[in-house]
């Protein structure tokens, strides 16, 4: 990331970022050729750590991360910004991903870069838990749980997905979601998590 010249918190990626963002879109990797022009992808923006309300964490912060957040950001600042959802010029907004790298620069003292999102609360725990589920060394059932309340709200939102709905309407579906609509839960949560979806159906089986 680079510092704007014209406004000093505001960071966008550099030549180098552009060009892989550039060549991910060419070899069909980007959602739509017009994600390069999304102002989320191109804009990070400081802000006083201490405005970011974390709330009520599904995990709990490990200190040994914290720790070696803060001395990479000491030597070399914070490389990438946290997901946050409410709009720049809010007074507080609220923790969607990145809670360890927020800590840390609580702790230092400095600003935080972040990424703001629209969206409601259910979106935001979405964002918490798919960070935990990319990155996170969970437990099975940690993973199971996060899982089955991934899909609790994915229907809330999705509610033409819920296989129940489906089988109301008489159609012969097979005993898995593999194979139904394209935006079955399944599906969206192996894209969204990088999994297969065997895995995903197994995991949300053990968290029900």
């Amino acid at each position: 990331l680079t510092r704007d010249p014209k406004d000093g918190n505001l960071f966008r990626p550099g030549e180098n970022a552009m060009a892989i963002l550039v060549r991910a879109r060419d070899l069909g990797k980007l959602p739509d050729a017009d994600a390069l022009d999304s102002p989320a992808m191109k804009v990070a923006v400081a802000r006083d750590p201490h405005s970011v309300d974390a709330g009520n964490r599904l995990r709990d912060l490990d200190e040994k991360t914290v720790l070696a957040l803060m001395d990479a950001f000491t030597r070399a600042g914070q490389r990438q910004p946290i997901e946050v959802y409410g709009r720049q010029s809010d007074a507080s907004v609220k923790l969607g991903a990145g809670g360890h790298r927020l800590e840390a620069c609580r702790r230092l003292s400095i600003k935080v870069l972040c990424f703001h999102h629209d969206g409601d609360e259910l979106d935001r725990q979405l964002c918490e838990i798919d960070e935990n589920l990319i990155r996170a060394d969970l437990t099975p059932t940690d993973r199971a749980l996060f899982l089955a309340r991934r899909k609790e709200i994915y229907l809330i939102k999705h509610p033409e997905t819920a296989r129940e709905a489906s089988l109301k309407k008489g159609a012969n579906l097979p005993s898995r979601q593999v194979g139904e609509t394209a935006n079955r839960f399944t599906a969206a949560t192996a894209e969204a998590t990088g999994q297969k979806e065997r895995t995903i159906q197994r995991g949300v089986g053990r968290g029900e």
